[in-house]
């Protein structure tokens, strides 16, 4: 809680998961947490970085930390030119895997055994290897992509807030429509035992849930008639 005296946070965003520990984007710093107490155990400050976002921890516990590239501005957020993606060492600090504008605002983060995938706000999608080395990259139907996770079968799903829609398909392949009328669809979560979908939609402040349909990619792009509010539990129900 952001309100202790026992604890720093001025805008979390992503979360990850490691060796029994909380990893916490906040601006320009990552708080790690202790997952059993909860109690602070590190402050790592990243140097140079201006709007940390998403974190994604691979298999081998690599941790990969986003920077959005944008800052406070006297009309609101604003370009900082400080694009970059960025790995946690054991020894809690930060190192700068590869930096520069043609990351183009590096958002969502997907860690794999070879890299990281990236989905931008401009629209890309292109994955970054363990040497720091910008790979393959497809362009999505719409931009302002934020969240992005894959599925058991090995498909990506990607979160564009400017088409309102959530996309599926292969992470070097075509996007497809797979839920739309989403308003603000941010970082998308799965829940893998009941093959749920979960999507906030930020300026809504509610959380829809759909089943994920057998083949992601063919399925038609029509949103779930639930809406589950901050403060209320859902039911599960199968999208139509």
């Amino acid at each position: 809680d952001g309100a202790s005296k026992e604890v720093e946070l001025n805008a979390p965003k992503g979360l990850g998961i490691a060796d029994g520990k909380l990893y916490v984007t906040d601006i320009d710093v990552v708080r790690v947490f202790d997952l059993a107490s909860g109690k602070s155990v590190a402050n790592i400050k990243v140097k140079g970085a201006s709007f940390l976002n998403d974190i994604s921890v691979a298999a081998d516990g690599t941790i990969y930390v986003s920077d959005t590239r944008l800052k406070a501005g006297k009309t609101g957020l604003e370009p900082s030119k400080k694009d970059a993606i960025y790995t946690i060492t054991k020894k809690n600090t930060a190192k700068a895997l590869i930096k520069g504008e043609e990351l183009k605002n590096p958002n969502g983060l997907l860690a794999d055994d070879k890299g990281v995938w990236v989905v931008g706000w401009g629209g890309s999608v292109y994955h970054v290897s363990k040497e720091g080395k910008k790979e393959e990259s497809t362009q999505a139907p719409g931009q302002m992509l934020d969240g992005v996770l894959q599925t058991p079968d090995g498909q990506i799903l990607v979160s564009s807030w400017e088409t309102s829609t959530v996309y599926a398909g292969k992470p070097d392949g075509t996007l497809s429509p797979l839920f739309a009328d989403l308003k603000s669809p941010a970082d998308i979560g799965f829940d893998s035992k009941r093959s749920l979908v979960l999507v906030p939609q930020f300026l809504e402040n509610t959380l829809q849930i759909y089943t994920l349909p057998t083949a992601p990619a063919e399925a038609a792009a029509e949103p779930s008639t639930q809406t589950a509010a901050s403060d209320k539990p859902a039911e599960e129900k199968p999208a139509k």
